[in-house]
């Protein structure tokens, strides 16, 4: 099913056993600093693995490669070097046996209050690893829009929107992908004027 867009989307209300499921794979695959510290990240990350389509969620969290959450620390004496460490039980099955896909969350993002822009950006990270972007072998900027769209496809818009209100709405000369776009959207209205 991977790389094919899931058109089920997450229904309320959200079962005890996925609860669990999310809980049991925080513990294990998520840095400990976002349930203690980063807590806006967090509830985020949390709101974000619960919500996703049954398929999605069997992807991220199957322990032969499953994704990894870590926070990127950008201020104070942290800044230059810290660890993380994560645990598995004894009774664990083996893990990771087929890599794993790591998604870097920077700590700025615990200063928004608004946790479903935060979400957005979450759901727009596993979009990437669900679409297997970072096995092609050149990124491009069409990839950033088709996660997006994913993510809308989902059913996650409005947490979508959030992301982009708060973190995304790049400008000309922000962003390497909105200056790709911005030649593009010119040189089809420069092609459209000589026609």
């Amino acid at each position: 099913m991977s790389g094919c867009a899931s058109t089920r989307q997450y229904s309320e209300p959200m079962s005890d056993l996925r609860r669990q499921q999310t809980a049991a794979y925080m513990s294990e695959f998520v840095s400990g600093s976002f349930r203690s510290y980063y807590t806006n990240i967090g509830k985020a990350l949390e709101n974000a693995l619960n919500k996703l389509p049954e398929d999605v969620f069997a992807e991220v969290t199957d322990r032969r490669s499953p994704v990894i959450f870590i926070n990127s620390v950008t201020s104070g004496i942290a800044r230059y070097a810290n660890g993380m460490e994560f645990h598995f039980r004894p009774d664990d099955k083996p893990a990771l046996q087929d890599g794993f896909y790591l998604i870097v969350l920077g700590d700025q993002m615990n200063n928004f209050d608004d946790v479903s822009a935060i979400e957005g950006v979450i759901l727009h990270e596993i979009a990437h690893d669900y679409l297997k972007h970072l096995r092609a072998p050149k990124h491009n900027c069409e990839m950033e829009r088709e996660a997006n769209r994913l993510v809308m496809s989902w059913g996650y818009e409005p947490e979508y929107r959030a992301a982009s209100d708060a973190f995304g709405a790049k400008k000309t000369g922000d962003s390497p992908c909105a200056d790709y776009f911005a030649k593009k959207e010119m040189e089809e209205k420069l092609r459209g004027s000589k026609e």
